[in-house]
């Protein structure tokens, strides 16, 4: 009737889940301004629905992108997740390299690359599966290989280094700690008196028993 108000009601509803569900309502109080007149109406209660949807993930990943330094670093360095409401969650991460084993161990990078690509996936209930990829990279490190000076007084045969030891031809500066000059070729050469170039060109650069030669930028 008009003028009458609905002042209460009792709803039963709730649904946290992805999904729906009813959302009963009893208990109606109708109010004819201070007066109770809920019993001269005969009630049917509609339930309604309750639904909650999928959520969506907006992933940040940031992968490595530095020179090479010798050490395995994580292909991603950092990596955080929003939900649509730009609230930060924790979903579980798990990695691949080659878009179809995927597990939670981060892959990493150590050797020069212009790009190896790492895969990830993002999860978390109540929430569609977010991907993507990131490509890590490694830069060569600058290193210079210097002849070594060599002179004797003339006698009528060759001055060269080609056959001398390694450290008797030429030197390595700005390598990792620990990485050595292990071969190079000197191609100098003087017979009569005069100067010439000991040039050096081929070199080896060795950690331990690992070649690791393609990691250098090498000036010669």
């Amino acid at each position: 009737v008009l003028g009458h108000k609905m002042t209460s009601c009792t709803v039963k509803g709730s649904q946290t889940s992805v999904g729906s569900s009813a959302n009963v309502a009893s208990g109606a109080t109708i109010m004819s301004g201070s007066t109770n007149v809920t019993s001269n109406y005969a009630i049917t209660y509609e339930p309604g629905t309750l639904t909650v949807t999928v959520g969506t993930l907006t992933v940040t990943a940031t992968p490595y992108n530095a020179t090479y330094d010798g050490s395995s670093h994580n292909g991603i360095t950092s990596i955080s997740a929003k939900n649509q409401e730009n609230t930060a969650v924790s979903p579980t991460y798990t990695y691949s390299t080659d878009g179809t084993n995927y597990s939670s161990t981060m892959p990493t990078v150590q050797n020069v690359t212009s790009g190896t690509t790492i895969y990830w996936k993002a999860a978390l209930t109540g929430y569609t599966t977010a991907t993507g990829s990131v490509s890590a990279k490694v830069t060569a490190k600058k290193v210079t290989v210097t002849g070594k000076d060599a002179s004797k007084i003339y006698d009528g045969t060759a001055l060269t280094l080609a056959s001398a030891t390694v450290a008797n031809k030429a030197t390595l500066s700005g390598q990792v700690s620990g990485h050595t000059l292990s071969a190079v070729t000197c191609s100098g050469s003087i017979t009569y008196v005069g100067t010439k170039n000991n040039t050096p060109s081929a070199a080896t650069i060795m950690s331990g028993s690992t070649n690791v030669t393609s990691n250098y930028a090498i000036t010669y």
